[in-house]
């Protein structure tokens, strides 16, 4: 916790040297990946989140993020060997606060936006259910227990991943421009502390918001 809250204290720091400053929200759609053991499916959710950019560091643009997102999913699978083992479903959804930094960024015709980076998540909140279920040689499914009362979390409390991102910006002023956006997230780290616990994720969003200019 200590990385982000370090991490929002550079951000306001930056934001009376940034160009531009942008809210968004909107919906995300996550997928999950990298766990042959499961069958997985993603769903719905939403974002919220505050962006600055224009920042020079050594005549490099920059940008940075912050912001709050709200996914989820289920699993289910097989977690054991030839010998025995158990079955395992489970449905989960997360909340999160999110840092990112864009290293790579570009501009096209002063009104659409294409960046680039890296992006940082903290948990903030989880809820998740499911059943484990035993069986061995010659022997039937049988019910074990609820996750919910084996387990006091089942999510990683950080995650990291790549971002890309297209904005498309409608000025409306000298000052003002409403931006709609499309980002995709690559996840890098494990999504789950428990079975399965090398799930990844890839999340679409979509979202709409303001853009206010600092500075020209």
């Amino acid at each position: 916790m200590n990385r982000i809250i370090l991490g929002v204290l550079l951000l306001s720091s930056f934001v009376l040297s940034s160009q531009n400053i942008d809210f968004m929200t909107g919906m995300n759609k996550s997928e999950f990946y990298n766990d042959s053991r499961s069958s997985n499916q993603g769903g719905w959710g939403c974002f919220l989140r505050m962006g600055i950019d224009g920042i020079k560091m050594q005549r490099l643009p920059l940008r940075f993020t912050i912001g709050f997102e709200n996914y989820g999913g289920e699993a289910s699978g097989w977690d054991g060997g030839l010998g025995g083992g158990g079955m395992v479903y489970v449905n989960f959804r997360k909340t999160i606060i999110t840092l990112g930094a864009y290293p790579i960024n570009f501009r096209i015709i002063d009104r659409i936006d294409l960046n680039f980076g890296f992006e940082h998540s903290r948990l903030l909140t989880e809820s998740y259910s499911g059943e484990i279920y035993s069986s061995g040689y010659k022997h039937p499914l049988t019910f074990i227990c609820y996750l919910e009362d084996r387990y006091d979390h089942y999510s990683e409390k950080t995650t990291s991943g790549l971002r890309g991102r297209i904005a498309y910006d409608h000025v409306l002023s000298d000052k003002w421009a409403v931006s709609a956006e499309y980002s995709y997230y690559l996840g890098l780290s494990p999504e789950l502390d428990e079975f399965p616990e090398s799930l990844r994720s890839r999340r679409h969003q979509a979202g709409i918001g303001l853009q206010y200019r600092i500075q020209k």
